[in-house]
Formats: C-alpha cells, sequence, structure tokens
C-alpha cells in the first residue's frame, strides 16, 4: 500500500504532506520500492528498463553513474532481462529504488541472491542515503540487518498475522 500498488481504504500521508490518492505521481516519486523476487518483462533489455525509470525517477547524472557503478549492473544492462540471473534481476531491482530523490525506499528482501559485495554495496547504499539525504528505509527481511551496520530504529514484527511495533 506504501508503494502505491494495492488498492487500500483511508488514506496514506507521506510526511504530513503528500497523500498518496490525492498526488499519486508525487507520492511515487517519493516512495521507491524493490521487490522481493522482481518480475520484469523478459524481451526488454535492462537499458531499456531503465530508460523509462529514469525518465520518471529524474536521477542527477552523478547518482545514476554511482549508482549503475555500485551495484556494477553495466555488463549486463544490454541484454534481454529473460537471460538474467536471479542475483541479476535483483540488482535491477535495487538501481531502480535509489534512483531519484525519494524520501522513502522500501526493500523487501534486498540482500536475497546477491554476492558479498553486492550486499556491502547495498548495506553501504542505505546508510548513506539515510545519512547524508534522510531517506527512511523500511526493510522487509528475514536477515538481520544489524550484523550488516545498518542501524536499525523501530522493528515490525509479524507474528501468528498480528502486526506488533516494537520501539
Amino acid at each position: 500500500m506504501l508503494a502505491g500498488l494495492l488498492p487500500y481504504q483511508g488514506q496514506i500521508y507521506l510526511h504530513d504532506q503528500t497523500e498518496l490518492k490525492q498526488a499519486v505521481v508525487r507520492h511515487r516519486q517519493l516512495v521507491n520500492y524493490s521487490e522481493a523476487e522482481p518480475l520484469y518483462p523478459a524481451f526488454l533489455t535492462g537499458q531499456e528498463l531503465l530508460d523509462l525509470v529514469v525518465a520518471a525517477k529524474k536521477p542527477t547524472p552523478a547518482q545514476f553513474n554511482q549508482l549503475i557503478e555500485c551495484l556494477q549492473v553495466s555488463p549486463f544492462l544490454s541484454k534481454p532481462i529473460g537471460s538474467y540471473s536471479s542475483g541479476m534481476l535483483k540488482k535491477l531491482s535495487l538501481l531502480f529504488a535509489f534512483l531519484g530523490k525519494p524520501a522513502l525506499i522500501i526493500l523487501d528482501e534486498p540482500l536475497i541472491t546477491l554476492d558479498a559485495l553486492a550486499v556491502d554495496a547495498v548495506n553501504q547504499l542505505i546508510l548513506e542515503y539515510h545519512q547524508a539525504q534522510q531517506v527512511s528505509f523500511l526493510l522487509s527481511s528475514h536477515q538481520d540487518f544489524i550484523t550488516h551496520g545498518v542501524p536499525i530504529t523501530a522493528t515490525l514484527l509479524l507474528e501468528n498475522y498480528t502486526l506488533r511495533f516494537v520501539p
């Protein structure tokens, strides 16, 4: 719902000012999302899909180049997405999540299928975006981020289908 992908009743505000239903485009510029197991059209190349996302998110050239290098996606962008490994798909999805000027980045299982270097890169990006740009993160995972040096300020724990907030 926060990512604007599912219907809901009520209102969702970001920083007490942007309500999803009233400002759909603005909300989607402020909230970025990376799925656990992304599915993209197999016939497109990574570059073609990236061009579309870049047009929507409008990153600076410096940000774009830094993310391409950090996540090491250049070697496979020219290939059809249908030929990607699960790790390549995940890196592409993470690249999309960090593009632009988000206020909130939602990462669903951000470390699965990644090699150790990519895990370090994602953790570093989370720290940099949070510290330098005050980006908030919602991390959904079975993995413990504390062991990776990511500061956790609150936890939502799902037990027996009951949502509980743990400060």
